[in-house]
């Protein structure tokens, strides 16, 4: 039975015409059009607003958000002050600035240095203190030879300006 439609070539034509028509006709009867609504009654009155008009601004202020990142140093379980590190020493040394000006010789022969310390002057002998610990070891025309408790000696040229560290008072 078969065989014939496999030949005859509109019979095939044919079936395929009217499967096709059946389509369509299937398509159109699934309700594809928009189905109409009934119309509504009167409109209720209007809703009351549930929170004060003048309210709403305070809703969106700045004041109300929290501060991100406030107070770091605050008692909370994420910050303890167990781990602080100790407070740092006092240092135990300081600079201070030294310029050789010079000396002088007295009548007895006795020679006394100049030195600028910082700001002020300073004149004195050998084995005078400076300042601090350090103390006049040789006075010469160009040089200068201070030395400290220690045995460290600094020597100082003729009007340049050098920095010593000396004890803290």
């Amino acid at each position: 039975m078969l065989r014939s439609v496999e030949r005859d070539r509109w019979i095939a034509l044919l079936l395929l015409i009217g499967l096709a028509v059946l389509l369509v006709s299937a398509v159109r009867q699934l309700g594809v059009s928009i189905p109409e609504f009934p119309t509504s009654p009167a409109r209720p009155p209007a809703a009351q607003a549930p929170m004060p008009v003048n309210r709403i601004k305070d809703l969106f202020s700045v004041a109300r958000v929290p501060r991100i990142g406030a107070e770091t140093n605050l008692a909370s379980p994420f910050y303890t002050t167990y781990f602080q590190p100790p407070p740092p020493k006092p240092p135990t040394t300081r600079k201070v600035d030294l310029t050789y000006l010079g000396h002088v010789k007295t009548a007895a022969g006795e020679k006394r240095a100049y030195v600028r310390v910082g700001e002020t002057l300073f004149i004195g002998p050998v084995t005078s203190n400076v300042v601090a610990d350090l103390a006049v070891a040789e006075i010469s025309l160009r040089t200068l030879v201070l030395t400290n408790r220690a045995a460290q000696t600094n020597v100082l040229e003729f009007k340049t300006l050098k920095q010593v560290e000396v004890p803290a008072p």
